[in-house]
């Protein structure tokens, strides 16, 4: 099963739920934080100039703050097996990618409201058309 995590409270309702439905059908929990650095997002001449060190510390610190979320709800089903993955690229595409073989995705819903939620270019709705595994969304409250 494959959780998309950020530390958000729709993605820590996508991590709970995944280790109840672990808890049901024992199966091995991959949490992916699809990571970008924002000196990545800048040209080419920017990337160039920042160190990589400091885009690996940006990309360790955003790992430490997801790992400690997810470990925290996970709480005491240490039975369940899960593994945090920090996989460079935008959300839909990594997700979609490492679901390939997947026989889940889990995702957070977005608190934002309904309309915006259903924007094409959401990444929710990017994974559900993207995505070849079946996805579960869930709702953040």
């Amino acid at each position: 099963m494959v959780v998309g995590v950020d530390g958000s409270a729709g993605s820590r309702a996508a991590i709970r739920w995944a280790v109840r439905e672990a808890l049901l059908v024992p199966s091995r929990i991959d949490a992916v934080v699809a990571w970008q650095s924002s000196a990545v997002r800048g040209t080419a001449a920017t990337h160039a100039a920042v160190p990589s060190r400091t885009i690996d510390d940006e990309r360790d610190a955003v790992a430490a703050d997801v790992e400690a979320a997810v470990r925290q709800e996970v709480g005491g089903a240490d039975h369940v097996a899960v593994e945090l993955h920090v996989v460079h690229g935008t959300p839909a595409r990594v997700l979609a990618q490492l679901a390939q073989d997947a026989d889940l995705l889990v995702i957070g819903g977005q608190s934002r409201g309904h309309i915006q939620s259903t924007l094409p270019w959401s990444t929710g709705q990017r994974i559900l058309r993207d995505c070849a595994c079946p996805v579960v969304v869930v709702p953040a409250g």
